[in-house]
């Protein structure tokens, strides 16, 4: 079982109303796995496993060109996305389906990235908008082919 982005816990000196509080939904059982992804350092519950950035860029370049199948990959597009793995995997899944060239993406993403900081002015604080920007464009190109999919992805 995954919960993604459970980043307004109820915890004490929380007060908005709209945290929530995960336990309620965590199963009775001792058996199989909860997955909870956040951004939020107050959230403590289970064990922590930290995602951390690439150092390499050779490791990003890897990643970006297996997902993608493509072996023209340039280390802007790596540096852009922060040497994050799953923002690297989420790009190059994307380029594997669609018929744009790296510069191509390089510049929708940057201008994805541009529209989001004005439509989610939440987002001007979080450091790795790289992952968020990548679904983002993910998102849109599943809403322009199949409408029903993207709204069975909102809920």
């Amino acid at each position: 079982m995954i919960y993604n982005n459970y980043d307004n816990p109820k915890i004490p000196g929380n007060l908005d109303r709209s945290a929530i509080n995960i336990r309620q939904f965590l199963p009775q059982s001792n058996q199989g796995s909860v997955i909870i992804t956040t951004r939020s350092s107050r959230v403590s519950q289970g064990r922590r496993v930290y995602v951390q950035k690439l150092l390499d860029v050779k490791e990003g370049l890897e990643i970006l060109s297996n997902t993608s199948g493509r072996k023209d990959i340039a280390e802007e597009l790596i540096k852009e996305l922060d040497g994050l793995p799953l923002a690297l995997s989420t790009a190059g899944a994307y380029l594997e389906h669609v018929s744009m060239t790296l510069s191509d993406y390089l510049r929708l993403y940057k201008a994805s990235w541009l529209k989001l900081q004005t439509t989610s002015p939440q987002l001007v604080s979080y450091e790795d908008r790289s992952l968020y920007t990548t679904w983002q464009i993910t998102f849109n190109r599943i809403q322009q082919q199949n409408p029903a999919s993207a709204s069975l992805l909102k809920l």
